[in-house]
């Protein structure tokens, strides 16, 4: 069975976000992997997904170059994880893809209409 769910993020959020996604490495400000934004969907069976914008690493003199941000996507039941995987590119909006046994649960991540 197919599971949809949408998450409406404000215009300037998702800029904001898609701008650090397109970094060469992390956010001085903020330590390696930890997260700098969580979106949750909650879907129709009680499941629901994060997609979480997670900070890169900085340059170093010890540990070279640094890592990009990057989005990091689990797929929680009755708060357990069951799935989960590491987004591609750089821009937050876009459907994030996950399978639990014969179901499939797809996240939307779409610019919130500022007319409704």
């Amino acid at each position: 069975m197919e599971h949809r769910a949408i998450i409406e993020v404000k215009h300037d959020v998702l800029v904001e976000m898609n701008r650090i996604l397109a970094l060469d490495e992390g956010l001085e400000d903020t330590k390696n992997g930890d997260p700098i934004q969580c979106f949750t969907a909650q879907f129709d069976n009680g499941f629901f997904a994060d997609v979480v914008v997670c900070n890169g690493s900085v340059t170093d003199e010890f540990a070279g170059a640094g890592d990009p941000p990057w989005i990091d996507c689990i797929l929680f039941d009755d708060g357990n994880e069951v799935a989960c995987f590491v987004g591609e590119g750089d821009s937050l909006d876009g459907e994030y893809i996950f399978h639990d046994g014969d179901d499939k649960y797809v996240v939307t991540v779409k610019e919130k209409n500022n007319g409704g």
